[in-house]
């Protein structure tokens, strides 16, 4: 049986687990709030989307949030479709450029707390999760894969005794997700960075953001390339 435990990690109990979660929840915020390329096309698909969903029927919010693209404004309904365009994908079972989840469960024993992250990979989550191992030096590398060689410097036995951890810490039916669960970022922490400074008198509403959402946007043109 083939197991393959990508993106787990270990960190020591001495470390405040508190603050670490808060630091990779920061790290996350700031990696998407810079990535240009990543915020432009969350916005223009949820357009694209917002137009599919109008061939099928009615949909008081795709239609407002498809007017909004065309007027170059931003607002509630803008939004609110791009969350809800992020919860369909949460639940594709292809990976799929909308979903901005990144979650992790967290297992314990006497020395260690154990984190297994899920990544989508086709997404932002991808340099979330890259920005987060190189800024937690906590993070200690604990995967496992009974398919491949030991990385560079751990011989055999010694990874092969991560194989028994992940056994013991996922029993009894190997479920990776039972276990304590932290969301790292979803479609509510993307709702509140985009709208940090709605509500505090800034003309400038996205100055926070590499990406302007109040922009017009081609979604005629945009349905053809995405």
């Amino acid at each position: 049986m083939s197991t393959k435990i990508y993106d787990a990690f270990r960190v020591k109990k001495s470390v405040d687990l508190r603050e670490l979660l808060d630091r990779m929840k920061s790290i996350a915020r700031d990696t998407i709030a810079q990535d240009e390329d990543s915020l432009y096309l969350i916005h223009a698909l949820s357009g694209v989307k917002a137009l599919q969903e109008l061939k099928k029927g009615k949909n008081l919010t795709a239609e407002q949030a498809v007017k909004e693209m065309e007027e170059g404004t931003f607002a509630f309904s803008s939004l609110r479709w791009i969350e809800e365009c992020m919860q369909r994908a949460d639940i594709d079972p292809m990976q799929n450029l909308m979903n901005v989840n990144l979650n992790m469960s967290i297992w314990f024993d006497r020395r260690y707390w154990y984190i297994k992250f899920f990544v989508n990979w086709m997404g932002c989550t991808q340099q979330m999760m890259n920005n987060i191992e190189d800024k937690c030096p906590e993070l200690e590398d604990y995967h496992y894969q009974n398919q491949s060689d030991p990385p560079e410097g751990i011989p055999y036995h010694v990874f092969k005794k991560r194989d028994k951890k992940w056994e013991e810490l996922t029993k009894p039916n190997s479920n990776y997700r039972n276990m304590m669960q932290f969301t790292v970022f979803d479609h509510n922490d993307f709702a509140e960075l985009v709208r940090k400074y709605w509500w505090k008198g800034e003309k400038d509403l996205y100055k926070h953001l590499a990406y302007k959402f109040d922009k017009k946007i081609d979604l005629t043109a945009k349905e053809e390339t995405l």
